[in-house]
């Protein structure tokens, strides 16, 4: 499928049957990195794109043609190739499903004589920091594509860092179908999506709406108990009542009193407030607001 699509190299662009595609990297500078390259400065980015163009290309013809260059970058894949026994290597790999497409840096098998041999994507990154987090995005629609194309599974993904003499291997995680699905949909409208504050995925959408039913419906049952509350507790007071049954639950009152605490803005003015106090694990959890 790879060869009835034309890549643009100078102006980035997939054209299948005189139709412009949106790249995976394009959809993703828009929805979910939108704010990815903001504020640096262009001549800066432009240095960086040129090395990583030259070590890509090294990488692509060592792969193809077992040409040697010149940059640490190169001797790094060929250990990480290496270390890691990879084998059956393709590279620069362009796919598309007709609607979206991309180039898979490298398709690979990965698992020495003996094992088990898995099917890995791998994106080879050179900048300053490795962003697991795009990676881990970039592959997953790279894979996405890849299966439903080829109907092959892909097992494993990973980012490959190569920046001067530094490298690393590093195994990213795989969004799921729901995830990519989402960005797709968001690129459709144009909007950006955050999934610090997105949607659930693992949870029915049926089961969330009723649980919004019934969050509302405890949240309307709590202010009509704190009306009665207040109620029960003036009424006792103006009569002196000290205890109510009302068969499932009894009600008593409580006299006012009075409550001792800590100063801790005083400890702290003082000095002495880290002496006597200790940190302790807290676990996590989730906390609900109900909309009005």
């Amino acid at each position: 499928m790879e060869n009835k699509i034309i890549f643009d190299e100078q102006n980035h662009e997939y054209i299948l049957d005189g139709k412009k595609l949106p790249s995976v990297t394009q959809i993703l500078e828009q929805t979910v990195f939108a704010d990815k390259y903001y504020n640096i400065d262009e001549e800066v980015l432009k240095k960086a794109a040129d090395k990583g163009t030259l070590i890509h290309k090294e990488i692509e013809d060592y792969i193809k043609h077992g040409a040697l260059g010149f940059t640490d970058e190169l001797y790094n894949f060929i250990s990480i190739k290496e270390d890691n026994k990879l084998s059956d290597l393709k590279s620069e790999v362009i796919v598309h499903n007709n609607e979206i497409a991309g180039t898979i840096d490298i398709i690979a098998k990965k698992g020495g004589k003996g094992q088990q041999k898995k099917k890995i994507l791998a994106d080879i990154k050179t900048t300053s920091k490795l962003d697991k987090d795009y990676v881990s995005w970039q592959l997953s629609m790279y894979a996405y594509i890849f299966e439903s194309i080829y109907n092959e599974e892909i097992d494993e993904l990973y980012a490959i860092w190569l920046k001067d003499e530094k490298s690393k291997f590093v195994k990213v995680e795989r969004k799921s179908k729901r995830e990519v699905e989402d960005i797709l949909e968001a690129f459709k409208n144009r909007s950006k999506i955050n999934f610090n504050t997105s949607t659930l995925q693992t949870i029915p959408k049926e089961t969330q709406i009723d649980f919004c039913a019934y969050m509302k419906q405890i949240k309307a049952i709590e202010e009509k108990t704190t009306k009665i509350k207040e109620a029960i507790l003036k009424e006792m007071e103006e009569r002196g009542i000290s205890k109510i049954d009302l068969g499932d639950i009894t009600i008593t009152y409580k006299e006012p009193t009075t409550k001792t605490s800590v100063d801790s803005a005083k400890l702290k003015k003082d000095g002495i407030y880290d002496k006597y106090t200790k940190t302790s694990n807290v676990k996590s959890s989730i906390l609900i607001k109900v909309k009005e």
